[in-house]
């Protein structure tokens, strides 16, 4: 009688184990869905960590499909970093000039800020991508280390193009 009552508590236990392990596990939290053809909100604390630590951070604000230039500089190590956000499907082209050949840009975007989606340094001062989901792209330009070191000042013009 016991053994028998022993094989039906085992028998009940592995029965609530299967369906348990049959269940879907939970949903993982999906990102704020946004609708296409618009631009994502620009979640500064993310931006500010594919920035890597530059200073300032400047959202970049122009029209969906457009172009925008800016001149600035890079002193020493120290240089602004852009936030440009990106709809779905939209491409987006950063063109980095700078008459200071050690002078380049990383283009990061914020879901990965640890991996840099072009380095200027080994891919060229040009880039475009075209993310499958709306996001948001940090441009950060410097200098490689020993031009850095010595204080050199790199002025530089970016133009950044939505479409």
């Amino acid at each position: 009688m016991i053994r028998t009552h022993m094989l039906r508590a085992a028998a009940a236990l592995g029965l609530a184990l299967g369906v348990a392990a049959c269940e879907a596990p939970p949903a993982a939290p999906e990102a704020a869905a946004v609708a296409p053809g618009t631009l994502p909100m620009v979640d500064m604390e993310a931006a500010r960590a594919a920035a890597m630590g530059s200073v300032p951070l400047q959202v970049l604000e122009f029209s969906l499909s457009g172009t925008r230039s800016l001149t600035s500089r890079i002193r020493g190590d120290a240089a602004p970093a852009y936030a440009v956000p990106v709809a779905a499907g939209q491409t987006l082209t950063v063109v980095f000039r700078s008459a200071i050949h050690a002078a380049t840009f990383n283009l990061m975007d914020t879901a990965n800020p640890a991996e840099a989606v072009h380095r200027g340094s080994v891919e060229g001062n040009i880039v475009a991508v075209k993310p499958a989901r709306a996001t948001t792209y940090v441009i950060v330009p410097f200098t490689e280390r020993a031009i850095a070191r010595r204080g050199t000042v790199a002025t530089f013009t970016l133009t950044i193009t939505r479409e």
